[in-house]
């Protein structure tokens, strides 16, 4: 990714052998990396979701459907990683909105939204945590969000690392549970990726797919265990 540099002057990006980036905490630089190709199950998944979603908007996709597309995207703004306001193309968006819904075994949303909106999403519940293993945490979304209004919605969670109980934030990996949520469902007990113990802190972002083919924008919480 080249360098990116905001009206504020906040660098993001990368050149030469130094990375740009910043957290709550302001901006900072680190040596970058070149790591292997790494291949686990969860990366192999996400790249042949992307790969199936982009040839499918060129192959399958009628040209209105790909106007629709288009249309959603420039009317319905992003946030970037410097906190930027952006519209992505009509095909990025269509990846967007469609790689969960692959993740979870959901057919492919062709039709774009007809509303510009991404759809209202709040932060949901945490309940019961078991240590296990298997770890598992209950989550009851909150029944104002626009995925859970319909029975086909789904809500996804992405789960960190298990951290020490001082670590107030953190920017991932994430990784996604299996469990999905359910529109008009309730609660429902997920199975984390990790496992945990007691004391341990554990963040999650979580999104929620309707069934007009919108994505949510994702909600950050974190629980303690």
């Amino acid at each position: 990714m080249a360098l990116i540099i905001n009206a504020k002057g906040t660098m993001s990006g990368k050149e030469g052998g130094i990375v740009y980036s910043h957290n709550r905490y302001g901006s900072y630089t680190r040596q970058r990396i070149i790591p292997t190709n790494p291949a686990s199950s969860f990366q192999n998944a996400v790249r042949a979701a992307f790969e199936a979603l982009a040839n499918y908007w060129t192959n399958t996709l009628t040209p209105a459907e790909r106007a629709a597309w288009d249309t959603y995207a420039a009317n319905v703004t992003m946030t970037n990683r410097l906190g930027m306001a952006i519209n992505i193309t009509g095909m990025s968006m269509f990846v967007r909105n469609n790689t969960p819904r692959l993740l979870l075994g959901l057919s492919v949303k062709a039709a774009a939204p007809t509303s510009f909106t991404l759809g209202a999403i709040h932060l949901p519940a945490v309940g019961a945590i078991v240590v296990g293993p298997p770890s598992t945490v209950s989550i009851t979304p909150n029944a104002t969000d626009d995925w859970y209004l319909n029975a086909a919605g789904r809500g996804y969670v992405m789960f960190s690392r298990p951290q020490d109980a001082s670590i107030n934030f953190c920017k991932g990996p994430f990784r996604r549970s299996v469990t999905p949520l359910i529109g008009l469902g309730g609660a429902v007990v997920m199975s984390l990726p990790f496992n945990v113990v007691a004391g341990q802190k554990i963040f999650a972002q979580m999104r929620g797919i309707g069934d007009d083919s919108k994505l949510s924008a994702a909600v950050s919480f974190q629980f303690s265990v």
